[in-house]
């Protein structure tokens, strides 16, 4: 494998699928196999994520993916859930915050504001009311998608799935 300065993604992508093994060739197999797969557009797509992926900075990514229409379903835990509508509240995941001077909580090594959670409780208040008066019985996907129809930020997973009538299931929901 050689590194070369100012080499393109692709360019180093394409030397790791020379070395062929371990990480280096895991990363080219699944960044082809990626390739493959938007490009066909026969294939249905439904991506399961697991983990503190929104959290972790990944939230832009699969928003982007749902308003271009490359996946057709969204399967993933409450959690990623709460950490979109978090942000899609004015809220946010930090790295650098020092423990003990702020209240915080954390995800691993990402942290939040207690005072994100706040916000978030007593908007996601406002929105439950508004569902609930329509006495309407809904399913977890029926009710992620009423959800949406509240959010505001263009870069929220829950807006553009429910935009592009893309559903989300989520078989934890309340993890």
């Amino acid at each position: 494998m050689t590194i070369k300065g100012e080499m393109k993604v692709k360019e180093l992508v394409e030397e790791m699928g020379r070395a062929g093994v371990l990480g280096a060739g895991r990363v080219y197999k699944a960044t082809r196999l990626l390739s493959e797969m938007f490009q066909d557009n026969k294939m249905n797509i439904f991506l399961s994520m697991a983990g503190p992926l929104v959290a972790g900075g990944m939230r832009k990514i699969i928003s982007d993916l749902l308003k271009e229409g490359k996946i057709q379903a969204l399967i993933t835990s409450g959690a990623n859930l709460t950490h979109d509508l978090l942000e899609a509240f004015g809220g946010g995941h930090y790295h650098n915050i020092q423990p003990g001077k702020a209240k915080v909580g954390h995800i691993k090594d990402i942290y939040t504001k207690t005072e994100d959670f706040e916000v978030f409780e007593e908007k996601i208040l406002k929105i439950l009311e508004s569902i609930n008066s329509t006495g309407q019985v809904f399913s977890i996907r029926e009710f992620i998608h009423e959800i949406g129809k509240h959010i505001q930020d263009e870069d929220s997973i829950i807006k553009n799935a429910t935009d592009n009538n893309i559903p989300i299931y989520a078989p934890g929901i309340i993890d």
